[in-house]
C-alpha cells in the first residue's frame, strides 16, 4: 500500500525536530566558504613567510661557521709557513664576507671567532657568530689529555 499525500507529510512533520537549528535559508551561509579560505591562505602566507626568515638565518648561520673554519685553516697553515696566522685569518674571513672579532695562537694551534651582520629580521640586523680551532692533529690531541679532556 503506497502512502498517501497526507502521510507523507506526517513523517515529514515527525523527523523534522532535527532540522530545527538549521538555517532554512541557504542564502545566510552565502560566503562563508569564501572567509574561510581567505583565512587559510593568510595563515599558509604568514606560515611561509616565518619559514623563509628561519631558513635564511640558518643558511647564514651555516655560512659563518664555514668562514671560520676557513679563517682558522688558513690561519694555521700560515703559521706553518711561517707568516701571520691572525692576517691570513682575516684576509680569509674578509673573502668569505665575515669579519674576524678574535683570534689567538697557542702554539700552532688557533682559535678564531668570526661575525656576520645578516639581513634584516624583524626591523633588526642579526649578528651571528662562530668559532673554530685549527692546528696539527697529534698536538691538539696531545694537549686534550693532558687538560683532561680527552677519551682515554
Amino acid at each position: 500500500m503506497r502512502p498517501g499525500p497526507g502521510r507523507r507529510s506526517d513523517l515529514r512533520e515527525r523527523f523534522s525536530g532535527w532540522r530545527s537549528n538549521r538555517p532554512t535559508d541557504r542564502r545566510s551561509e552565502r560566503g562563508s566558504t569564501t572567509l574561510l579560505a581567505v583565512t587559510m591562505v593568510g595563515v599558509l602566507g604568514v606560515t611561509a613567510l616565518l619559514v623563509a626568515v628561519l631558513g635564511g638565518v640558518l643558511a647564514d648561520q651555516r655560512r659563518v661557521e664555514a668562514a671560520a673554519d676557513l679563517a682558522a685553516l688558513a690561519a694555521a697553515g700560515a703559521l706553518r709557513e711561517g707568516a701571520d696566522g691572525c692576517a691570513a685569518a682575516v684576509v680569509n674571513a674578509r673573502r668569505n664576507h665575515a669579519s674576524v672579532e678574535r683570534c689567538s695562537t697557542d702554539g700552532e694551534i688557533v682559535t678564531v671567532t668570526v661575525g656576520l651582520r645578516t639581513h634584516v629580521v624583524a626591523g633588526r640586523r642579526l649578528a651571528l657568530h662562530a668559532r673554530a680551532r685549527a692546528g696539527p692533529v697529534g698536538l691538539q690531541d696531545a694537549r686534550l689529555q693532558r687538560a683532561g679532556g680527552g677519551a682515554s
